[in-house]
């Protein structure tokens, strides 16, 4: 996802040249485009903000900063990342997987737990556990060629 955010300057006293303009503070995972803008009293320019996939879903203070020759100007601006939480794909299902088939066409991984004495149905896209089916000491897994029996 990506936001602009529109950048002017205001010349006090006269002043009449070009400030360049850097933000300081992004997160791991968010960036801007461009790096740099070069503006000018009475005009403006954009910043695009991104954020990824991995972008800590949070509020965030980012410093953005003026030069021109020796004068300097900082203030800072909010930054909101939302977004829905990434699940944990990893969560323990008890007992341990030994051996596993997965089928593509479904997208479900069935892992044999002998702990439990089950046959485990876990979904490729989510990682939930789907089934649980009973089976005593379920060592070992084998696909039969119909592909519709395990």
């Amino acid at each position: 996802m990506s936001q602009a955010v529109l950048v002017s300057v205001a010349g006090q006293g006269g002043f009449t040249g070009s400030v360049s303009v850097t933000l300081t503070g992004l997160t791991s995972g968010v960036t801007a485009s461009p790096t740099s803008l070069s503006v000018t009293p009475g005009s403006s320019a954009t910043f695009t903000f991104s954020a990824s996939g991995t972008a800590e879903i949070a509020q965030q203070a980012v410093s953005v900063n003026g030069t021109s020759g020796t004068l300097t100007e900082n203030t800072s601006l909010q930054l909101t990342v939302s977004g829905t939480p990434v699940p944990d794909p990893f969560h323990a299902i008890g007992g341990a997987l030994v051996h596993g088939f997965y089928d593509e066409a479904r997208q479900l991984l069935f892992a044999t737990n002998p702990g439990l004495n089950e046959l485990d149905v876990i979904s490729g896209a989510d990682f939930s556990v789907k089934a649980r089916v009973p089976v005593p000491q379920p060592w070992g897994i084998i696909r039969w060629r119909t592909a519709r029996r395990l």
